[in-house]
């Protein structure tokens, strides 16, 4: 063999395969022949103890791939930095491919590219953080970075759109440099530096002790901005001590008992341990964004432990949100005609930004009420994020129309 024993004696490696006659890993080949190409390829083993993978790149019938990859699971990957290779080529451009346990990937996986010498042995190290997630092309970056625990696969591809023959030799791949985390893989920790807000308000009402024993479901944690996005009145009620049963109401709406991943979550409406559905598709045709909720997903699949958690761009409200009880609003056109005859004199008199709070305040207790219709509620709760892109002017005016639009419905 090329190498030598002392390469893999460094205690920050760990040696996935050798290509000895004792190594536990097997290697097997797919092409583009099983969609109709007529590229070939195949792979052996050298005097040296190497892999040899050498064949032809045919682009007829649409074809053009060549691919070497693991016949079974590997063994499971220690915490590292990242994939180190060892490689002879002709100068082509290879792609490395990591399938993730836990995550499958249709017609892709977690690819990262890399150079060969012609005719030269190169070491090459593959960082985790630099493998793209795909699938069929399209690439999947709301995905979590990869990890060395997560790899389940490999795979070597030759996809450079060139025809001809083609060699790569393989002396070793191993992992690299270790990177031990400080503090242990938990969904407390995640938050805390993640989703700092969430936690905060997890704890705030008594809901703290529920995540550290959390350990199977799926979590739908709304970033820093989608709580900046509420308006302050809100949160500020939700946090009072007779409010606290309402905040653990929406806190549990983004909690769903069963482990779904995104994508196999398309499509679904999973239920939350408040009773409200989740709904899950892609946001439009070109497949861009993926919706969860009124929102967006921001990151995807992120695994710890048994727990899903999917980092989403706003705060879920269920539709039959209260904080009030319906006896607060006894009629919604008398409730409007009374918002209006509050605010015109106080906007008349150049105080503007208290006109704005009253139209706010009154449209924030109305989509709290019962009696109004779904559609209403939720245009008024998209009223209400837009608040923060506007000024006080734009605000009241913004908020009247509203109101006069629901006087004609409700009047």
């Amino acid at each position: 063999m090329i190498t030598t024993l002392t390469l893999f004696a460094v205690l920050s490696q760990q040696l996935i395969t050798d290509f000895s006659p004792d190594s536990p890993v097997k290697w097997t080949t797919v092409h583009d022949t099983v969609m109709g190409g007529r590229s070939s390829g195949e792979i052996s083993k050298s005097s040296a103890e190497t892999l040899l993978f050498e064949g032809n790149v045919s682009l007829e019938n649409n074809g053009g791939f060549v691919s070497a990859r693991t016949a079974r699971p590997i063994q499971p990957l220690t915490q590292s930095a990242g994939i180190e290779i060892r490689v002879k080529g002709s100068g082509r451009t290879y792609q490395f491919s990591c399938s993730h346990k836990d995550i499958p990937l249709r017609g892709g996986g977690y690819w990262q590219s890399f150079d060969t010498l012609d005719s030269e042995w190169a070491i090459i190290q593959l960082p985790w953080e630099d493998f793209k997630a795909t699938s069929f092309g399209m690439d999947l970056s709301q995905l979590p970075t990869l990890k060395a625990e997560d790899v389940s696969s490999l795979a070597i591809y030759l996809y450079d759109k060139k025809s001809g023959p083609f060699r790569l030799e393989i002396d070793y791949i191993k992992t690299y440099q270790n990177s031990p985390d400080a503090s242990p893989a938990t969904v407390a920790n995640y938050l805390g530096s993640q989703h700092p807000t969430l936690l905060s308000l997890l704890e705030a009402c008594d809901l703290d002790s529920a995540v550290a024993s959390f350990d199977t479901g799926t979590l739908f944690a709304p970033t820093e901005e989608a709580f900046a996005k509420l308006p302050t009145e809100l949160v500020t009620a939700l946090l009072l001590p007779e409010n606290k049963d309402k905040l653990q109401s929406i806190l549990l709406s983004h909690v769903a008992a069963e482990s779904k991943t995104v994508f196999n979550s398309i499509g679904e409406a999973p239920v939350s341990l408040s009773g409200n559905t989740i709904a899950i598709d892609w946001e439009n045709n070109e497949k861009d964004f993926i919706s969860v909720g009124s929102g967006r997903l921001v990151i995807g699949d992120i695994l710890i432990g048994g727990v899903v958690v999917h980092a989403i761009s706003d705060v879920i409200i269920p539709e039959n949100f209260s904080l009030d009880s319906d006896e607060s609003i006894q009629s919604i056109g008398a409730f409007l005609s009374s918002t209006i005859s509050k605010g015109v004199p106080v906007f008349n008199r150049g105080d503007v930004q208290e006109c704005a709070d009253i139209y706010q305040n009154s449209l924030v207790k109305l989509s709290e009420f019962d009696g109004l219709i779904v559609r209403d509620r939720n245009k008024i709760l998209d009223l209400l994020l837009q608040r923060v892109n506007v000024d006080a002017q734009e605000a009241a005016w913004m908020y009247r129309r509203e109101i006069d639009r629901l006087l004609r419905i409700y009047g």
